[in-house]
């Protein structure tokens, strides 16, 4: 995969606008989106496993850092990124050619959405109950979770939109 510099601005402004718009932005109490996995998510199907991790470690460590969660983030991103493989590999995503990664005109809405939204749900199932486990219970993790997925589901489906709105680039 050839690092382009628009990859690595893109990182920079998902990690800024997750850092100074989307975490201090708390709907109600149970709102919380998180579009940074979205990240780990457009990275190409056939990366290498170690290297996913890797970087999916490296990114939950920058948020963990920056919002003082100790670790919570940087686990729930690499259990993610852990069965991203196997997600893209049951929607039939990893038979792409080299260097393909999810895009909407490519795939779909249906299989993107899909892809996305079930990545998140194990990002924010697994941050939400770490997070709750030790003071509100599961039934508030829950609620959590799946108001902060709807919310950061649109918001990442509408960055895709803009980070990518035509096909794979090589």
């Amino acid at each position: 995969m050839k690092i382009k510099p628009k990859h690595i601005v893109i990182w920079f402004v998902v990690l800024l606008l997750q850092i100074l718009v989307f975490n201090p932005l708390n709907v109600s109490g149970y709102i919380n989106p998180y579009v940074y996995p979205l990240l780990i998510i457009l990275l190409p199907f056939d990366m290498a496993g170690w290297l996913l991790l890797i970087l999916a470690a490296c990114l939950g460590l920058s948020i963990d850092v920056f919002t003082g969660t100790l670790g919570m983030h940087l686990f729930a991103l690499v259990f993610m990124a852990g069965l991203r493989p196997s997600i893209a590999k049951i929607l039939s995503l990893s038979k792409q050619e080299p260097g393909a990664y999810i895009n909407i005109k490519q795939h779909g809405l249906i299989v993107s959405a899909t892809f996305i939204g079930v990545l998140l749900f194990i990002h924010h199932i697994m941050y939400f109950l770490l997070e709750t486990f030790a003071s509100s219970g599961l039934s508030y993790g829950l609620l959590r979770t799946f108001a902060s997925l709807f919310f950061s589901l649109f918001i990442s489906m509408i960055l895709l939109l803009v980070i990518n709105p035509g096909r794979n680039e090589r």
